[in-house]
């Protein structure tokens, strides 16, 4: 039988579900097919007990997940052009990070006729990686194309500029988004009064609690 890691004390409840099953069945039963019956049944509690205490061990992230949903639909309207060599660029009301010009700025290209897109926004209830985070996030959560999720960066910054209630929290928290290799995220330089944007690689380094990060729908 394979050790699991789940607690003495979640053991002993779920043996007791099992047994409480038991008598309930065999109440009306007595006799020689009550014995029968009894047998039957603690073969098979035997046989999968340890399968489902090693299903709720592995799975236990899963019951109590770390990413809560916020908003299920923030809808972004369409893009009619953009270039992103052009709108990233420090200057007073912005900063790029480098980082975000070697992960991004050379590759992302000029785009047009962008069509309305949505979005859902999650929250974190604990520290976690991002690994971790996007196992939780809807398969299709990533921008694809990382010259599409420049055009929506600098839609969304746009309507916020100078720091206005928006899509985008304005507090200096940070949100993120992601692509296939990592991701970029924004947050409000409140002392400075600008936005500031920068980019991670989802293989290194983690989030705190409270942290937000907006998924494609």
């Amino acid at each position: 039988m394979s050790q699991t890691n789940i607690s003495g004390s979640k053991q002993r409840k779920i043996k007791a579900v099992f047994g409480n099953i038991v008598s309930s069945k065999l109440a009306t039963l007595d006799g020689e097919e009550g014995d029968r019956l009894l047998s039957k049944l603690e073969l098979l509690r035997e046989s999968i007990e340890p399968f489902i205490i090693g299903v709720l061990d592995k799975h236990s992230r899963l019951v109590l997940p770390k990413l809560k949903l916020v908003k299920s639909n923030v809808s972004l309207g369409p893009v009619e052009s953009h270039d992103p060599n052009a709108f990233f660029k420090t200057r007073p009301g912005l900063f790029v990070t480098d980082w975000f010009e070697c992960l991004f700025l050379w590759e992302a290209k000029p785009v047009t006729n962008l069509g309305p897109v949505s979005l859902s926004l999650y929250e974190q209830t604990e520290d976690m990686s991002d690994e971790n985070a996007r196992d939780e996030l809807p398969k299709n959560h990533v921008f694809e194309d990382p010259s599409e999720l420049c055009a929506r960066l600098e839609q969304m910054i746009s309507k916020q500029w100078n720091g206005e209630k928006g899509d985008l929290p304005n507090d200096g928290s940070e949100i993120r988004f992601h692509v296939s290799y990592g991701g970029a995220f924004v947050r409000r330089d409140v002392f400075n009064k600008r936005w500031f944007v920068g980019a991670f690689n989802h293989r290194v380094g983690g989030w705190i609690k409270g942290t937000r990060v907006f998924s494609r729908n």
